[in-house]
């Protein structure tokens, strides 16, 4: 949420040759000497070819005869007079050879403040420049990027969710022998999910959507894979008569699912922007399937199976712009991936000896993400 970009950023728009607002804000007690009032001061604005001598420049020289001390750097420069306790705003039209903007103070005690900034014309986002000028000098103030698309978009995205426990009901089947078996879980687990999309957004028309505060719609289509869902139990033999035999077991889950997605972002005026989503689907899910053999050390793995389901999601949390084109994302999101199923067949004659055995799947999890938009 910064007016500068991230170094390593590569979605800051070049701005050459385009208009550039600059808002400055003076405290009341500006070019102050101790314990005294604000004075007025000068602020010169340069348009610069490069930045090297400008950030090497005395104060004198620069304030006094910047031409001969910039020589073919200096484009253009603009001196402005700054009262204490004002606001101003000007427009400041680029030259197609300026580069970075300069800013210089002109403070009596100018050994002591900061007098000079300067900034890079292709790391100004939203064409806004803020400044603060208070009692130690200039700043450069952060400019929150407001996300209000003006047109509709195409757009990538991704993410990585972190999921903590998953739930799955207690399990039972039968054996061909008649024999019942109940799946009781202890403990269970959730890894890491990883996700890539893309979709449409577009900007809302309807006059009852905009009093809603809806900022953007998008649609789009999404694959996410998630492994790590593990879980461990016991299994009661014959649970419905006594004495009851147990064995433990381990169960390990893999799913991926591809979604079809729907997201709505809110108010359009904060610097962070409320979404609801939601998705529908189909899950691919494979589980790996293993028990001792009824307390004994031998252990018995079930064959694994993938088994398509459907599923489906939803989502609530907050984006956050970065650049006009950038947005990131914190999230819930709540993935029900339907079940997962194995069966157990006789080495012998590869019958199956009980009817599948299947683990409902669901999660909750925190996501981040990024989206980009074209």
């Amino acid at each position: 949420m910064a007016f500068l970009c991230i170094s390593g950023f590569v979605f800051c728009a070049s701005a050459y040759g385009q208009t550039v607002t600059v808002q400055i804000q003076a405290s009341a007690s500006i070019n102050a000497k101790a314990k005294q009032k604000g004075n007025p001061t000068q602020l010169v604005i340069y348009q610069l070819a490069n930045n090297q001598v400008f950030n090497s420049a005395k104060f004198f020289s620069l304030l006094d005869s910047p031409r001969k001390v910039l020589r073919n750097n200096l484009i253009t420069s603009k001196t402005l007079i700054i009262v204490p306790s004002s606001r101003k705003t000007i427009k400041v039209k680029l030259a197609s050879d300026t580069r970075y903007l300069g800013f210089l103070i002109g403070y009596e005690n100018y050994q002591k403040v900061v007098w000079k900034r300067v900034v890079g014309v292709n790391r100004i986002i939203d064409d806004k420049v803020r400044l603060s000028l208070t009692q130690k000098g200039l700043r450069l103030l952060a400019t929150p990027v407001l996300f209000k698309p003006s047109n509709n978009h195409f757009y990538i995205e991704g993410s990585l969710g972190f999921a903590g426990q998953y739930s799955s009901p207690d399990t039972t089947f039968t054996y061909v022998a008649g024999n019942n078996v109940k799946l009781v879980t202890t403990s269970s687990k959730a890894g890491m999910q990883f996700g890539l999309g893309g979709g449409y957004q577009i900007k809302p028309q309807a006059r009852w959507l905009q009093i809603l505060g809806v900022n953007s719609l998008s649609v789009g289509g999404n694959f996410y894979s998630i492994s790590g869902l593990d879980s461990k139990g016991n299994g009661i033999n014959r649970y419905d008569i006594k004495p009851k035999h147990t064995y433990d077991y381990t169960n390990k889950i893999s799913s991926k699912r591809f979604m079809l997605t729907g997201k709505v972002n809110f108010f359009p005026n904060l610097f962070f922007h409320p979404y609801l989503g939601a998705g529908l689907g189909m899950a691919l899910n494979t589980d790996y399937f293993s028990r001792n053999n009824l307390g004994v050390s031998k252990t018995t793995s079930l064959e694994p199976k993938t088994y398509s389901n459907f599923a489906y999601q939803w989502s609530l949390g907050v984006d956050v712009p970065v650049t006009k084109n950038l947005l990131a994302s914190v999230g819930y999101q709540f993935v029900n991936v339907g079940q997962a199923r194995v069966r157990e067949f006789s080495e012998g004659t590869r019958k199956p000896l009980v009817d599948p055995i299947n683990f409902s799947v669901e999660f909750s999890q925190v996501t981040l993400g990024v989206k980009y938009l074209f």
